[in-house]
């Protein structure tokens, strides 16, 4: 009796841990890992895809390069030169990786070498753009290019883009229609170098909506912009500018030489603007031709945004090296923001605060040889008061006092505080 009353307990507990294996794999087969972004969809195991690529006919390496780009898969291009088509990448998750010690060159005559559809996930990592064509023609593109499409993180990591001969950017993405969108954008340790219009831009012209959303510029470097002109009014040559509403604005560790015109330029309602650790080496070729001031650094809230008001803006630890020419820091609609550790070289140019109010600038230095390193004005209707200046540096030759190197234009700019 005693036998077989064990035989039965063994029984159960056997019967007991079986289907308790079989429920702990239900529960794990139930939750599946979802990808990094926080959509919830399941995650495509990373896979690698090795691509060959031709020195010579470009159809086939834009072929090759879209037939390995599926979602999930890592798209290894080879080290070396090679020419390409206009691609039309519109597949997400998807990861062109150049192989070599240097980036792999990707090349064309075409003002755009990459045009982006709806995207989500997409790196580009290690690879070069070259645009070789001759033009002066303006298309507000870049080699690579998306217009009013939903981008949904999108990764530029050691990329280098050039083309010196094009009226082209680096690179240009466009959200100006209320169904476009913006989103998780990086760009890092890039270089940009020798382009016939801007570095980055990033557009959105839309008035009173938001579709630039967590922007990121962390390490780049900028060389030789703006060296194709079309006509005066249209010669641009920013390092990076960032225009519209945006929500979120990263500018971090940049070195800029030789811009054209302006060297970072935020023009917009961009809530959420941090700019920090910029250095300008060198700022040489202002637009003469057009009447436009030289500007290291303009901050202002633009024609789509006239009323808006940067609340919560920082900008720190941006120095600029001797310039051959004159050049000015324009910041505009600041309110309640801060600037902190900044030195300013501007021969015969200032740091201009127009419609500023209750800012705080700790530690700014100014060095130029104008009648004035600071001008606080404002436009009617509006004031520039109540800004406070701590250690405020001036070495402006030709002013005697720090007072004299401080011009308050206007009865509205007066009540500001020098400590």
């Amino acid at each position: 009796m005693l036998r077989s009353v064990l035989f039965w307990l063994l029984m159960c507990l056997l019967l007991l841990a079986v289907g308790f294996g079989y429920w702990r794999r239900g529960q794990g087969a139930a939750t599946p890992p979802t990808d990094s972004t926080g959509t919830g969809s399941p995650r495509v195991p990373a896979t690698s895809r090795a691509v060959v690529l031709d020195g010579v006919d470009g159809e086939a390496n834009t072929q090759a390069i879209l037939a390995a780009a599926e979602p999930g898969y890592t798209v290894l291009l080879p080290a070396g030169r090679y020419p390409i088509r206009r691609l039309w990448l519109a597949v997400s998750g998807v990861r062109l990786v150049g192989t070599g010690p240097e980036p792999t060159t990707l090349y064309g005559a075409d003002h755009v070498l990459i045009e982006l559809g709806d995207v989500s996930g997409l790196v580009l990592e290690n690879i070069a753009m070259l645009g070789t064509g001759q033009s002066n023609e303006t298309h507000y593109l870049g080699l690579l290019t998306a217009r009013n499409r939903i981008i949904l993180g999108l990764s530029l990591i050691k990329c280098q883009f050039s083309a010196p001969g094009l009226n082209t950017n680096g690179f240009k993405l466009v959200a100006d229609t209320p169904t476009s969108r913006i989103e998780n954008l990086t760009v890092q340790t890039c270089l940009f170098n020798y382009l016939g219009r801007m570095g980055g831009e990033v557009q959105s012209h839309q008035a009173g909506a938001t579709t630039l959303y967590n922007l990121q510029f962390l390490g780049n470097e900028f060389k030789y912009l703006g060296l194709v002109a079309t006509n005066p009014d249209d010669h641009h040559g920013m390092a990076i500018s960032v225009s519209g509403a945006a929500n979120g604005v990263v500018i971090d560790g940049a070195t800029v030489v030789d811009p054209y015109n302006i060297g970072v330029e935020v023009v917009g309602a961009v809530r959420g603007l941090r700019i920090s650790n910029v250095n300008y080496e060198s700022m040489n070729r202002t637009n003469t031709e057009a009447g436009r001031p030289l500007s290291i650094l303009s901050v202002q809230p633009g024609m789509f945004s006239p009323d808006f008001e940067f609340t919560d803006a920082r900008i720190e630890w941006l120095m600029s090296s001797p310039l051959d020419r004159s050049g000015s820091v324009f910041l505009s609609g600041l309110r309640g923001c801060t600037l902190d550790n900044c030195f300013f070289v501007t021969p015969d140019g200032w740091v201009a605060l127009v419609n500023c109010n209750d800012n705080t600038f700790r530690d700014l230095g100014i060095r130029g040889s104008s009648l004035y390193g600071l001008l606080i004005e404002y436009a009617p209707g509006r004031s520039s008061e109540g800004n406070r200046f701590v250690n405020l540096r001036n070495d402006v030759s030709r002013s005697q006092t720090l007072y004299d190197a401080v011009r308050q234009q206007g009865e509205r700019a007066q009540l500001n505080y020098f400590l």
